[in-house]
């Protein structure tokens, strides 16, 4: 698929379906809507309230920054069995509470009799939050009030700094927790907490420019380095897990793609999934405790294998050209990446991190993350041998990888069509792409496409909540020399 993940890959809510859950989606939807097919309510979801690009304002939901001169409305609502419809009466409401109150609303249906049935349907409900993704624009008193709410922001940027980018993600920040605990409230109202499993996590590492931490995680947003890699991530069950692993820490790598074996397998254990699928079923982990062996070996962390020129070409990169890394029992090994330094939240290297700008010069990287998980000792050189086993195991996924069917964006198509309808819809009919822009063939963008126009995604930062600074953070990129108290007294033996 040219814009969106292909209709030939069952999502998480299509296989919750055949086991009898009633599914719902609130907030972000990412993966595509240049067809009304590829939107969540031909996707699995019952119920549907969504944007779909990357960034937009938080109160009338434009699109952020404007795309050749205009600022369509992104809000879609979708209902199973039906078309699609513009959301016209939510504007002036910013987004973090818009999306709780919708979640709010899905959660309370559940065992509500209606006509005399009661809806006993087990429910899935995905929330993506907009927050903490720029604009960051103010947030309503209701949720973030300065001068009941200020003590919360002390250790960040002061009001006096010329960067007040700390300042504004907290208050967006806080603005999502006051949101996420009515989702919380609604739960436990409705007597859903003890038979309730909530996952919570970040989707990548944060721009340091924009506000976010990464620290003392190295690099950030479009970087392989852990900064960009690992993020926060929790589950809360209070009725399912065991008290034996309640409040402890997980040590072992988890991929996204593993929610959907691991929540499937914890819906019904006896569902059979397709053996090709890249997540692996980590739930026996998450009630039993870390092991420090972990489910998995290896984890592909990312993989470039396409080059897409400035006037659209596309082209194939041989592997030493490509970007890509992964990690194979205790070493992470990455190619074809940007050095990047360690951004301290007050540092003076902060303001410029260059997050997806910059993307040369490159280097090759081996790190062991049992000694080393804030990769400050480059081991390429050292481990020569490790180096090339590493660069096999990556050699191996370029390989298998299959031939990209990006095509050039049909700006005019697109454009045209939202200015006419003041909303982000589908602009596209089945079976109607004309562009044929394929790798190895260098040919030109089709007519539809202005290449002047350049690429439309600006890579501003997403979601990546805070953590702690250590008392002796550098302030010009240096590495830590300390690790937050948060963070586990020794490293695991082996990460996997």
């Amino acid at each position: 698929s040219p814009y969106g993940v292909p209709l030939s890959v069952e999502m998480l809510p299509q296989h919750l379906k055949k086991i009898g859950y009633r599914t719902a989606v609130v907030g972000k939807w990412n993966v595509g809507h240049f067809e009304e097919s590829y939107l969540p309510h031909r996707r699995g979801f019952d119920s549907a309230l969504t944007f779909q690009s990357d960034e937009m304002h938080y109160y009338n939901y434009t699109l952020e920054p404007r795309l050749q001169g205009i600022a369509p409305i992104d809000m879609l609502e979708g209902k199973v069995g039906y078309p699609y419809v513009k959301s016209e009466s939510f504007a002036n409401t910013y987004s973090s509470e818009l999306f709780a109150t919708r979640a709010v609303e899905e959660i309370m249906l559940t065992g509500v009799n209606v006509s005399g049935v009661v809806d006993v349907s087990p429910l899935f409900l995905y929330v993506a939050f907009q927050a903490v993704h720029v604009p960051h624009d103010t947030p309503p008193a209701d949720l973030y009030d300065d001068d009941v709410d200020a003590w919360m922001l002390a250790n960040v940027t002061s009001q006096d700094d010329e960067r007040q980018s700390r300042a504004h993600f907290g208050k967006t920040m806080v603005a999502m927790d006051r949101s996420i605990k009515r989702i919380m409230d609604a739960l436990d109202l409705n007597g859903m907490m003890d038979s309730t499993f909530i996952a919570v996590a970040s989707d990548n590492g944060g721009c340091p420019s924009d506000g976010s931490n990464n620290y003392p995680l190295r690099g950030g947003k479009f970087d392989l380095f852990e900064g960009g890699v690992q993020v926060p991530a929790f589950i809360y069950a209070p009725g399912l897990l065991p008290s034996s692993v309640q409040g402890t820490s997980f040590y072992d790598t988890f991929h996204v793609t593993d929610w959907l074996p691991t929540l499937l397998r914890l819906a019904d254990s006896g569902y059979t999934l397709d053996d090709s699928l890249d997540g692996v079923d980590q739930l026996g982990l998450l009630f039993e405790g870390t092991s420090r062996t972990g489910a998995r070996d290896e984890t592909l962390l990312g993989l470039n294998r396409w080059y897409v020129s400035m006037s659209f070409d596309v082209s194939n990169l041989d592997f030493e050209n490509s970007k890509g890394g992964l990690i194979y029992n205790n070493y992470k090994y990455i190619q074809g990446q940007v050095d990047r330094p360690w951004y301290a939240p007050l540092g003076s290297n902060t303001g410029n991190c260059t997050c997806g700008v910059v993307t040369s010069p490159v280097s090759n990287f081996l790190f062991d993350l049992s000694e080393d998980p804030t990769e400050q000792r480059n081991l390429v050189d050292e481990l020569p041998e490790v180096a090339a086993m590493m660069a096999m195991r990556l050699r191996a996924h370029y390989d298998s990888a299959t031939v990209t069917q990006w095509m050039a964006p049909e700006v005019s198509q697109c454009v045209k069509l939202w200015a006419d309808e003041g909303y982000m819809v589908p602009w596209h009919k089945p079976e109607a792409l004309e562009n044929t822009t394929r790798p190895g063939g260098n040919d030109k963008p089709g007519a539809d496409t202005d290449p002047a126009d350049g690429p439309t995604d600006t890579g501003g930062p997403t979601d990546s909540p805070e953590s702690s600074e250590p008392d002796d953070a550098p302030t010009d990129g240096s590495a830590p020399s300390t690790l937050p108290d948060s963070a586990p007294d020794s490293a695991p033996a082996e990460r996997r």
